[in-house]
C-alpha cells in the first residue's frame, strides 16, 4: 500500500513480508511518481474542460497494427469531444473503442487513412481542407493531424459556410466578368455599325460633291 507521511511531506510505498523473526517491512519513497501522476490528472482535467468547450472537433486514435508485419491496418478511437460527435453524427459510445474504417470507411475512399498513416510513421503533421461526403456526413472540413505516441490526434472544423460563400463570390465574379465581356462586345459591335453607316453616308455625298 501507499501512505502519505506528513512529518516528512513524502509518499511511501509500504511492503510487508513475513520472515522467521516476525515481519519485514520495506519503505520506498514514491513522492516523485505521485507528484507526476497528480500533474497528469490535473493536465487531463484541464484538457477535457478545454475540449468540452471547443467548437472544433477533436479526436485521438491509436494505431491498429498487423501482428506479423507491424503495418498499420486501421485506427481505433481513444477519445472524441462533444463537437467531434456532432460533426460526424455519432455518439461517444458509438466511437470510442471502435475502428475508424468500420465506422467511417470514407476515410479510406477520401485518402485520409493513408495520410494519417504517414503522420504516424513520419511524424510530419497533416493540414488539409476537403469535402467529406461519405458515411452520412456531407461537410467541408479544415483539419490538422499530428502524431501522438503510436497514433494521432486530429482537430477539425466545419468550414462549409465559408466554402459556400467562396463559391457564391466566385460565381458573382464570373457573372460580372461575363457581363463585362458582353458589354465590351456590344460596344464593339455598336462602334463597327456606326463606322459602317458613316462610310455608307459619306460615299454618296462624295459622289454628289464631285
Amino acid at each position: 500500500f501507499e501512505e502519505f507521511f506528513a512529518p516528512l511531506d513524502r509518499w511511501f510505498a509500504v511492503t510487508a513480508y513475513p520472515d522467521r523473526d516476525g515481519l519485514a517491512v520495506f519503505f520506498q519513497d514514491v513522492s516523485e511518481r505521485r507528484r507526476v501522476e497528480e500533474q497528469l490528472r490535473e493536465s487531463e482535467a484541464r484538457f477535457r474542460v478545454v475540449q468540452a468547450a471547443s467548437p472544433d472537433g477533436f479526436m485521438l486514435f491509436r494505431s491498429v497494427r498487423d501482428p506479423a508485419t507491424r503495418a498499420i491496418v486501421d485506427f481505433a478511437w481513444l477519445y472524441t469531444n462533444a463537437a467531434g460527435e456532432q460533426l460526424v453524427g455519432r455518439t461517444h459510445e458509438a466511437l470510442v473503442g471502435r475502428r475508424m474504417l468500420d465506422v467511417l470507411p470514407g476515410n479510406r475512399t477520401e485518402g485520409l487513412f493513408d495520410a494519417y498513416v504517414a503522420v504516424v510513421e513520419t511524424g510530419a503533421p497533416l493540414r488539409r481542407e476537403l469535402h467529406y461526403a461519405h458515411d452520412g456526413v456531407d461537410r467541408w472540413f479544415a483539419l490538422t493531424a499530428v502524431q501522438v505516441d503510436d497514433g494521432f490526434g486530429v482537430t477539425f472544423a466545419d468550414v462549409s459556410a465559408r466554402k459556400q460563400a467562396e463559391r457564391e463570390i466566385e460565381a458573382a465574379r464570373r457573372a460580372a466578368e461575363e457581363a463585362r465581356s458582353a458589354a465590351e462586345a456590344a460596344n464593339r459591335a455598336k462602334a463597327e455599325f456606326l463606322a459602317s453607316m458613316s462610310h455608307e453616308l459619306r460615299t454618296p455625298l462624295n459622289a454628289i460633291g464631285g
